[in-house]
């Protein structure tokens, strides 16, 4: 399986000629109200629509282009768009009928999504704007949807496109007990080019504006929830880098965590010239890759590198055994323990 990802940022997405924007304010720091126009099949497919348009007018949109092929037949070909922001209010200015359903005039109030204080909205409990509210929350929702989608593209390679593994020379060798083993020797390390998607993806997904607090042991502020990526590049000596994301959202905080702080398991495959496995083996790597060493702390440790060998037996009246004449080659890979016990 191939999986080709590219991560392009469009710093602001301009409004067609169909779809003008109009400022209106700006004076308020993260927040902007422009006029757009929102077509759809219903009124409410309208208004979503138009609510759409005009966050990724306002904050624009980071799109990942995720391939997905094997033996060169395209099995999935999807486009993800996120764009950060959320409407804090709206005015429908015009609605009319056109050829495909309903169009609306609306004037949108989007805000970035960097919410700090987890506040959407505050009201008077006699004079509650239920119609705001739900756009507010909703939009916000859909963000945070189609964040977590952008960033699953990128978690969802972890480890086999994540990790590299590089397999040693095998040495085929006889045991006191008289049975025969392979002695497999290994490296597994990070693949630096996935460290940098995972950089780009963290970077757009962060909130930057979270609820940052002064912590004594480090004499730093810091956020409830924290990414910390450490990795050196292949050409680079001695000097890495050390890049923290801060999370409010605990709940993409803890996606990341459980997607990546888990042991990679190796899969060696013994496998004939017909290609069928003769036998199958599943060893966890003994080094951590990624962890939490504090409450609301992730770390990605880049530079972490796993050498060791793998001794498989061979088992009298097993299919290896008995089909050993047919070994054409073993091959090792990276999965999780589900995928690898699958």
């Amino acid at each position: 399986m191939k999986k080709l990802f590219a991560i392009v940022m469009l710093a602001f997405m301009t409004a067609c000629a169909s779809n003008p924007s109009i400022k209106t304010s700006g004076d308020i720091p993260g927040q902007e109200t422009i006029r757009v126009i929102g077509s759809g099949k219903t009124p409410e497919e309208a208004k979503r629509n138009g609510f759409r348009t005009a966050i990724e007018i306002v904050v624009g949109s980071a799109v990942v282009s995720e391939k997905d092929a094997y033996n060169n037949r395209l099995l999935k070909d999807q486009i993800i768009e996120h764009s950060a922001g959320y409407v804090d209010d709206y005015k429908i200015i015009d609605q009319y009928s056109s050829g495909s359903g309903v169009s609306m005039v609306m004037d949108v109030t989007v805000k970035n999504s960097v919410i700090a204080s987890k506040l959407l909205n505050r009201n008077e409990p006699t004079n509650i704007d239920g119609t705001r509210l739900d756009a507010q929350y909703k939009t916000y929702l859909d963000e945070r949807e189609t964040g977590d989608a952008f960033l699953n593209t990128v978690l969802n390679d972890f480890p086999n496109r994540a990790l590299t593994i590089t397999q040693g020379k095998v040495d085929y060798m006889l045991r006191g007990n008289r049975e025969s083993v392979f002695v497999i020797p290994y490296t597994v390390r990070w693949n630096y080019k996935y460290i940098q998607g995972l950089n780009e993806a963290l970077s757009k997904v962060q909130d930057k504006n979270s609820d940052r607090y002064f912590d004594p042991r480090c004499m730093c502020y810091v956020s409830p929830e924290r990414i910390v990526v450490m990795a050196k590049s292949p050409n680079d000596w001695l000097v890495g880098s050390k890049n923290i994301y801060h999370f409010n959202d605990v709940v993409r905080a803890n996606n990341v965590a459980n997607s990546l702080a888990i042991k990679p398991y190796i899969k060696i495959s013994f496998i004939a010239h017909n290609g069928r496995v003769l036998q199958k083996e599943c060893v966890g790597t003994g080094t951590i890759f990624a962890g939490k060493p504090d409450k609301g702390v992730l770390a990605i440790w880049g530079n972490a590198v796993e050498e060791d060998r793998i001794n498989v037996v061979v088992k009298h009246n097993s299919m290896l055994y008995n089909n050993m004449a047919d070994l054409n080659r073993i091959e090792m890979s990276l999965e999780t323990f589900e995928k690898c016990n699958r």
